[in-house]
């Protein structure tokens, strides 16, 4: 009888050793796995600090082309801001989530190349930053041609974000590169031949 629990015990020490190394392979996996997050997140140029939190709000089409209209006037008319449409819903934070969003993102750290990673590089970064972290539609792209005050003609990409206001839709523009935005169009001014991304 004794032989029994004695087999019974050392088959339990067994199991719990079993487990105690799989606990540990699981343990050293995960930090391997956060390690390898780590150096993504730096190779990105996000901080190794969590993102913050966010909480999101639908708007439909609608809802968008006012505020965009509002933004941009003429917008989303051919022969004056042409629109393509990317969603019939879209996931908008609070003007201050946002600002934290701005706050934790580092877009703008990345390394600027001449026609390898320019402006269109910078413009695309940024959105798919958001929403791949954030789960939030909410930043599109302004692909903006038109001339400086000078008169010189230019090419360049940034983006347009919607944000809520005491709970109402409204939309800024981003630089990308420097992480400067308002909800206006001071930054830019989006010209006739200009086309929006959202």
């Amino acid at each position: 009888m004794s032989t029994d629990w004695q087999a019974e015990a050392e088959r339990l020490r067994e199991v719990i050793a079993g487990l105690e190394a799989q606990t540990q392979q699981a343990v050293s996996m995960a930090m391997s796995r956060a390690s390898e997050m780590a150096a993504v997140l730096a190779a990105m140029g996000l901080p190794d600090v969590a993102p913050p939190k966010v909480e999101l709000e639908p708007f439909g089409v609608d809802a968008v082309i006012r505020t965009m209209t509002a933004l941009i006037p003429g917008f989303g008319l051919p022969d004056t801001c042409p629109w393509l449409v990317q969603n019939d819903t879209w996931w908008v934070p609070s003007l201050q989530t946002w600002d934290e969003i701005m706050a934790w993102d580092r877009t703008e750290k990345l390394l600027y190349i001449p026609k390898r990673f320019n402006c269109v590089a910078f413009a695309l970064a940024l959105q798919s930053h958001i929403n791949q972290l954030f789960l939030s539609n909410c930043v599109g792209i302004v692909i903006d041609v038109g001339l400086f005050d000078v008169g010189e003609p230019y090419n360049h990409q940034f983006n347009v974000a919607l944000v809520t206001v005491n709970g109402n839709l409204q939309a800024g523009l981003v630089e990308p590169q420097t992480g400067a935005w308002e909800l206006k169009r001071g930054i830019y001014q989006v010209t006739k031949r200009s086309t929006v991304l959202l």
